[in-house]
């Protein structure tokens, strides 16, 4: 979480003395580029062992849809900014198509030692609690979990702020980033493990399973 002295000056919060006050705390926190290594939370890959990851070696430079009721892995980081295109599933979207996020309970990110509950996020500690304004979206938690549309894509990026969570409104490819202010990624830490299924039409038949894992004719149609 990296701090500037021309974050407070520069949006008009609080003047010199707002300044005095909170930069003796930030320097503490936030002020080395070092960052202190912490213990990340065991991956549950046992849930997902049915499933492959959603970026398939065999389709790493393209992107892929996801066949109807079949699902596959992927691995959020915390440290990657909401300006960037990490985090990228390498999963084409279109609107209209829905999908479902489930994220698996008891896992946890850190905001440089704090730790910090995925994929609701919380208000912040310390400092934080008072620079909520500061943050990508200030209406929701720092470390919210958010879904977005990437490579040309639209929709308004979609909160995930519960374990399992419904997608029907974005297209490009799917992207992941926790909620932070843009200059505080750097000393952002941790992952989690989410799955992600497409939802099959009420009227259409779901993938057969074998379909969904047989690496000879996986589950992504490499397009």
């Amino acid at each position: 979480m990296m701090f500037s002295k021309n974050i407070i000056s520069q949006q008009g919060r609080g003047g010199l003395v707002c300044l005095a006050l909170v930069m003796p705390l930030v320097a503490g926190c936030a002020s080395s580029q070092e960052k202190l290594r912490v213990r990340d939370a065991p991956l549950p890959l046992a849930e997902v062992k049915e499933a492959l990851p959603c970026r398939h070696p065999s389709f790493q430079r393209a992107l892929g849809k996801l066949k109807p009721g079949c699902a596959c892995w992927f691995i959020v980081q915390a440290g990657v900014s909401f300006d960037t295109t990490g985090n990228g599933t390498g999963l084409l979207l279109e609107k209209e198509e829905r999908y479902r996020v489930d994220v698996f309970p008891k896992q946890f990110w850190y905001d440089k030692t704090r730790q910090v509950p995925a994929p609701q996020g919380d208000t912040g500690g310390g400092v934080t609690k008072y620079l909520g304004w500061t943050k990508h979206h200030s209406e929701l938690c720092w470390f919210a979990l958010m879904a977005t549309g990437d490579r040309g894509g639209s929709g308004k990026p979609v909160y995930i702020g519960q374990l399992s969570s419904e997608i029907s409104d974005l297209s490009g490819e799917l992207r992941f980033y926790v909620n932070d202010t843009k200059s505080f990624y750097g000393n952002n830490q941790g992952r989690i493990l989410i799955k992600i299924s497409r939802m099959t039409p009420k009227d259409a038949a779901a993938s057969p399973p074998s379909e969904c894992r047989d690496e000879a004719s996986p589950r992504i149609d490499g397009k």
